[in-house]
């Protein structure tokens, strides 16, 4: 015997038996399908339910319309509005380019399923029953009120019957739910793993075995672009070579690194952002200076130079005379080594400096140390 967990209290809002108690039990409660009057039953035997005072209306418009009921609010009341989709990365070099089988060694590849996450609630701000769009009527029609370039989006509930292929095939994004029972309407809003054709996004399914969530028209596939950050060397308004780090480029990827360059810079090295070197990640600084050296880009910086930790310079400090409080200036001799980057400049030091000479041993050791990073070098 079907059995209603769900209906309408006097205030239009959608109540569950478990909310009912002896305090409310008494007050009228109606049918979401037939809009009857029903009387919640809390017996010691059976399962409590509502039960119409009368006759019983249809099951199947009962759920449709709980469906809608339920999913509006969901929308409405909660912050994300979050649907979980079968999508795929693909790459045409996969497992032909060095980073590619990078990832690859690490057990992940550029051609690789994975499940996409979905917030309709960055896209859309509106939630209205029954309206049409396209020549189309929603059960739930999501939209965005303050951006017209957003198409709005069905939201679809499927008791006896499935989405139209036409509705389908109009591109329009759809979310449809197959339901059965009631437990269906809050359940997580996450496509099953089943055969997706991930070339055909606007109807992917096998047919014959159709998944309870269903998406179409949604972009499923995506061409891999993994991260990368990039070294430059460009010359400052002195003239003088130096090396600049922009780690948290947002658009530079395996895709565009080979022809998108910086407008000032004469040599650019780019690695995996998402690569840890021992657990480490790559101090791409110091890797790009000597890389730079190494390709014929002379930048210096006194770090890299072979006297770094024993070359003495004198220092003009300014210092408070402690018996009569006034600042004076005091010339000492420091270990650059000791001295901030903030204190000096040890890139305009080492463009003047005679005696600068480039550490091939520690260079050496840097680039054994990242042999297996995979690199973009560049010269303008």
């Amino acid at each position: 015997m079907i059995t209603y967990h769900n209906a309408i209290d006097k205030d239009g809002r959608t109540i569950h038996i478990n909310e009912i108690t002896n305090d409310n039990r008494t007050e009228h409660y109606y049918c979401i399908g037939c809009g009857e009057e029903m009387r919640p039953v809390l017996g010691e035997v059976r399962e409590h339910h509502f039960r119409h005072k009368e006759t019983h209306c249809s099951w199947e418009s009962y759920l449709h319309k709980l469906g809608k009921r339920r999913l509006k609010e969901r929308f409405d009341t909660q912050e994300h509005f979050i649907v979980k989709i079968n999508s795929e990365y693909y790459c045409d070099k996969d497992g032909r380019c060095k980073l590619g089988l990078t990832y690859r060694h690490q057990g992940e590849s550029c051609n690789r399923c994975f499940k996409g996450e979905l917030d309709l609630k960055r896209y859309y701000d509106t939630c209205e029953e029954e309206i049409s769009y396209e020549g189309f009527r929603a059960d739930l029609l999501l939209s965005n009120k303050n951006d017209s370039n957003i198409m709005p989006m069905f939201l679809e509930i499927s008791v006896s019957h499935d989405c139209d292929p036409k509705k389908i095939a109009s591109r329009i994004p759809i979310l449809e739910i197959k339901v059965t029972k009631e437990e269906d309407l809050e359940c997580p809003l996450e496509e099953s793993t089943c055969y997706i054709n991930f070339n055909n996004p606007n109807d992917p399914y096998d047919h014959y075995m159709l998944p309870s969530i269903r998406l179409y028209n949604f972009p499923r596939r995506f061409k891999t672009n993994r991260p990368l950050k990039r070294f430059w060397v460009s010359k400052d308004n002195k003239g003088i070579l130096r090396g600049f780090c922009d780690e948290n480029n947002k658009t530079l990827n395996c895709q565009n690194v080979t022809y998108t360059h910086r407008e000032d810079s004469l040599y650019e090295l780019s690695v995996p952002a998402e690569i840890y070197i021992k657990t480490t990640p790559t101090n791409l600084y110091e890797l790009g200076m000597i890389k730079a050296n190494l390709s014929g880009i002379a930048v210096r910086k006194c770090n890299f130079c072979t006297r770094y930790s024993s070359c003495i310079i004198p220092y003009n400090e300014e210092v408070e005379d402690k018996e009569n409080r006034e600042k004076k200036v005091i010339t000492r001799r420091v270990t650059i080594a000791n001295l901030s980057e903030e204190r000096i400049d040890k890139v305009e030091l080492a463009n003047i400096c005679t005696n600068y000479c480039f550490d091939d041993d520690y260079a050496r050791k840097i680039t054994s140390l990242y042999k297996i990073l995979p690199m973009w070098e560049w010269r303008k």
